[in-house]
């Protein structure tokens, strides 16, 4: 193949998610290298808008409730600069992968506010989206994030008590700011991620193929780019600039010590499994539920994807799930806490950008996440199948051992608790969904343990 019939990408995105398309979105943008505050994003739009006759009326949209249709900027503004195709191995639409599992566990709302989107124009797009399109009642309210802010009088009291200078208060949110508190359904999520494509011309760019290799090739001209050569399922692919947003996209494996690791009784309860699509238990527990036969689900880690797990068995006909944890189970609305996701971001941002190293960021990243958890809702849902003798929950409990017994298809757990160790017995369909950790600290995907399933890629 001669240099004229290579056709090289200005940019190839490696991952057709939210990060993969926030970042093709931007990439449509005239200036996409500009970061914009609220309000010069207001001037911005306004002086664009100026250039254009303005004939609509006002309609509400996000904060600028007296804003026309005609005064806010429609799609990319510069559509035809970048030459950009975006790789998936999931699929050939943008978040395939993101909504199949969704769908999968059955996740009615998402766990971020609303100012995490992709839209790379207006902090408070899916807000307006939402208004626009009469879907505000598939909003909910994030409770008790509002209104935990210092009084005057209790910062003051605070700066006698301490070294006599205020500090930098990194969780204050007032009335102001409750609007951005919401947390969007996955279909309000998903359709307004489908609006972002349209909008920017990019809803065909996605193509499915596995990146495996990635090379590059300097330029003879020492003053030219050199390009990227990227090796996929599909072929060879050529771009000057590459941009990977894969996600969690390595293949999944098992730690060297756990104990579920027989071949052919483990498998990723994200992959796809010979059962329904739409839904992440086995096939042999799908049939047994069918048969109402007793069924038993152990699940070992204390993360949302855990409780989403739980939930999920037991409204799905399981008749028993056992949820075991090495630490305490840690309720909070997000992953991290709030002074990492409030307005005040920049305090901890510019700590984190400031160290050394990305091993460094690394360990703050590990200590303020401080493990898995889960949110308020699911703590609910949890201690509601609690109530109901569905669900046991066990904290501060390690998995002694696990033997499998082939003849059977059946698990024997001991578990270690202070001391006392009792065991569990599986049957023949039992599944095992485990999050766990190694110990050097790294967080493992969910696993679900099956009979007669054999591995396969993420």
């Amino acid at each position: 193949m001669s240099n004229e019939d290579i056709h090289i990408y200005d940019v190839l995105i490696v991952g057709g998610g939210p990060c993969g398309l926030a970042v093709a979105a931007r990439l449509r943008e005239s200036t996409p290298s500009s970061l914009f505050t609220d309000s010069e994003h207001q001037r911005y739009h306004w002086m664009k808008a100026s250039l254009a006759k303005k004939t609509s009326k006002p309609f509400k949209t996000s904060r600028r409730s007296h804003t026309a249709r005609d005064r806010l900027i429609q799609g990319a503004s510069c559509p035809e600069c970048l030459d950009i195709a975006v790789l998936d191995a999931h699929g050939d639409n943008w978040m395939s992968a993101w909504n199949e599992r969704f769908e999968k566990l059955r996740i009615t709302h998402l766990r971020s506010p609303m100012f995490f989107h992709p839209d790379p124009q207006d902090r408070d797009a899916l807000r307006g989206y939402a208004w626009r399109e009469g879907t505000e009642h598939e909003l909910k309210e994030i409770h008790g994030v509002i209104g935990k802010e210092l009084s005057k009088h209790q910062r003051k009291q605070n700066v006698k008590k301490g070294s006599g200078k205020r500090q930098q208060e990194t969780t204050y949110l007032d009335e102001r700011d409750r609007l951005d508190y919401f947390r969007p359904s996955t279909t309000l999520f998903r359709n307004f991620c489908e609006d972002i494509a349209s909008r920017y011309d990019i809803a065909n760019i996605v193509e499915k193929s596995e990146a495996q290799k990635i090379d590059y090739e300097p330029s003879e001209c020492g003053e030219c780019p050199g390009t990227f050569i990227l090796h996929t399922s599909t072929g060879k692919k050529f771009a000057r600039t590459v941009v990977f947003a894969a996600g969690a996209a390595l293949s999944p494996t098992v730690p060297s010590d756990c104990p579920f690791s027989p071949v052919g009784s483990v498998c990723h309860a994200l992959v796809p499994s010979s059962g329904p699509n739409e839904t992440i238990l086995p096939a042999a527990i799908l049939r047994k539920i069918s048969l109402n036969k007793q069924t038993n689900l152990l699940i070992v880690g204390g993360g949302l994807t855990s409780a989403q797990i739980a939930d999920h068995a037991i409204k799905s006909g399981v008749t028993n799930v056992y949820q075991t944890m090495r630490g305490p189970l840690k309720i909070k609305d997000f992953d991290m806490e709030l002074g990492w996701v409030a307005k005040f971001k920049n305090v901890f941002l510019a700590q984190f950008w400031g160290l050394e190293n990305d091993t460094e960021r690394l360990e703050m990243y590990k200590k303020a996440r401080n493990g898995g958890s889960v949110n308020p809702e699911y703590h609910h849902i949890l201690k509601s199948h609690i109530a109901s003798s569905r669900l046991v929950l066990h904290e501060h409990t390690d998995i002694a051992s696990a033997v499998w017994d082939p003849t059977s298809h059946s698990w024997t757990v001991n578990f270690s608790d202070e001391g006392r160790t009792r065991a569990l017995k599986e049957d023949e369909t039992a599944a095992i969904a485990v999050q766990m950790k190694q110990a050097k600290g790294l967080m493992f995907s969910v696993l679900a343990i099956e009979d007669g399933s054999s591995n396969e890629s993420a």
